[in-house]
């Protein structure tokens, strides 16, 4: 009820392997996970090592609630994966502090997402044409080419000459 109020669309899962059905169904949904370390079938250590190690889970931010509260448990759950920390006996004060404070890191980590594919975009296409530059078919060619030796496969290469392409950059510019 506290999350709700917070103004989260809230998702219960009754066990741990509930909650990755629903993980792997709506990843791009989920801003914050909140697991408890006891949980039937699948513990809140084992979920949050089958979260890391799945390519499309692994960047959730997670926060293990328990009712253990010594520093074992604490640096044990930071360790093995999850990114804070909440014990049951905490203050609703605490809950809150923390759970916006994830809301400020989910959302910073989501701007960096969208400027690193912008930047890829950047880095890697003409800006002008919108096709692969110099630099991405090389990797592509050198890619392919390896693919070819491994795989003894043929690897044919067209390369297109436009004639009069100059008018067009004089027209549009270069860059």
């Amino acid at each position: 009820r506290l999350i709700r109020r917070l103004g989260f669309a809230v998702e219960c899962a009754e066990d741990g392997e509930h909650a990755l059905t629903i993980l792997r169904r709506e990843a791009k949904n989920v801003d914050l996970i909140i697991a408890d370390y006891q949980m039937p079938r699948i513990d809140g250590f084992d979920l949050i090592r089958r979260i890391r190690a799945d390519p499309a889970l692994c960047n959730q931010y997670a926060v293990m609630l328990t009712a253990r509260d010594d520093v074992e448990s604490k640096v044990a759950a930071l360790t093995i994966g999850y990114d804070d920390f909440l014990a049951k006996s905490c203050t609703e004060v605490e809950v809150i502090a923390k759970v916006v404070a994830a809301k400020r890191v989910v959302s910073r980590q989501r701007i960096l997402q969208t400027a690193a594919r912008e930047w890829e975009v950047l880095a890697t296409r003409d800006e002008l044409t919108g096709v692969n530059n110099r630099r991405n078919l090389m990797a592509l060619f050198a890619r392919e080419l390896d693919r070819s030796r491994r795989y003894g496969s043929v690897l044919s290469v067209l390369m297109v000459d436009i004639d009069f392409f100059k008018s067009f950059n004089d027209t549009f510019r270069h860059p």
